[in-house]
């Protein structure tokens, strides 16, 4: 082991032949110092030496980096083989465990928000007289579809922030989820006397989901990196290697939520305009489409809200860790 100094105090030197500050670790064997290496200076952060990885030079720090991600990916790599070889459609449910649930909310969110611009050109197809020569429609409402949802999502993160931060990162997921839920039942049956009102309906709508989404993003972020492996305990190797990854596999569901929107559209079309994608479209057509298209997203935003409120008690540990630390005591503990 390398040389740090004086030990820590270890004892008085009752007999005269045991300084209190002498370092032991020279008199370990071999087994007690690969423990020691282990707890104190993991191989995926120190090098065989006792360097620490960020001390390196850049060159003997890419060396490193890029070794240690080499060895971490045989390793993978044969646990991938061992599930395959135990069983074939084992690492579906693995991939569904840690990367669609903690990403659920963003894949719902990622198919409704990316609808927004599918959907325009239908409607642009479907209502020509309102979406695009604007003769009985608010031009302004609705160029409103594409920033007022933003402004939803603003003010969703500022929400979420508070909510997050003096109730909980459970009841904050469990916000995000229950909002939108109710911006989509409001997609769903928008609705108004004229087509100007429907059109006012349907933005005010995205408006409120948008509110869900803004705190769906900092939630599934803080709570993916709080209750990582490890987290409050002493960091653990899958942690350091693996934190970034399971964060940014949550973000990816956005992706899956684009695909499956695109393909829901096309076959709702084709089942509502008769068998063919050609325009022209039908006013009942483009809304049967449009509202069904929401309507399968909110059962599984409905679900969400469920698996938050009674399958994710542990959301908050480590935020609750940090209060108890801290000696904080009051409502906000117990609502956490």
């Amino acid at each position: 082991m390398a040389d740090y100094g004086p030990g820590a105090p270890h004892g008085p030197d009752m007999s005269g032949q045991h300084p209190p500050l002498k370092d032991v670790t020279g008199e370990m064997s071999q087994n007690e110092q690969a423990i020691f290496n282990y707890l104190l200076k993991p191989d995926d952060i120190y090098t065989p030496d006792g360097r620490y990885w960020a001390d390196l030079g850049i060159v003997e720090r890419a060396k490193f980096v890029l070794s240690v991600d080499a060895k971490e990916s045989k390793r993978e790599l044969a646990n991938t083989g061992r599930m395959i070889k135990n069983d074939p459609l084992s690492p579906i449910p693995w991939y569904f465990r840690n990367m669609v649930l903690p990403g659920a909310g963003l894949g719902l969110e990622g198919y409704v928000l990316f609808s927004i611009g599918n959907l325009k050109p239908l409607f642009q197809k479907a209502f020509p007289a309102c979406w695009n020569d604007f003769t009985i429609c608010s031009e302004t409402w609705t160029q409103a579809v594409d920033y007022l949802e933003v402004i939803g999502i603003i003010v969703g993160q500022v929400l979420v922030g508070v909510l997050g931060d003096w109730l909980g990162r459970r009841w904050g997921l469990i916000q995000d989820a229950t909002i939108m839920f109710l911006g989509l039942v409001m997609l769903v049956a928008a609705w108004g006397v004229t087509e100007n009102g429907w059109v006012i309906c349907y933005v005010w709508s995205l408006f409120i989901y948008g509110i869900g989404v803004g705190g769906e993003y900092p939630m599934t972020a803080t709570s993916g990196m709080e209750n990582a492996v490890g987290s409050g305990k002493v960091s653990t190797r899958e942690d350091r290697m693996h934190r970034g990854r399971k964060v940014t596999s949550a973000f990816l569901m956005q992706g899956w939520g684009q695909f499956f929107n695109q393909v829901i559209l096309i076959l709702l079309l084709l089942i509502f305009h008769h068998g063919s994608g050609n325009d022209p479209y039908s006013k009942v057509a483009a809304q049967w489409t449009y509202r069904i298209s929401f309507a399968i997203p909110a059962v599984g935003t409905l679900w969400l809200v469920y698996y938050r409120t009674y399958k994710m008690k542990a959301a908050s540990k480590q935020l609750l860790a940090a209060k108890k630390k801290a000696k904080v005591t009051g409502q906000y503990n117990i609502l956490t």
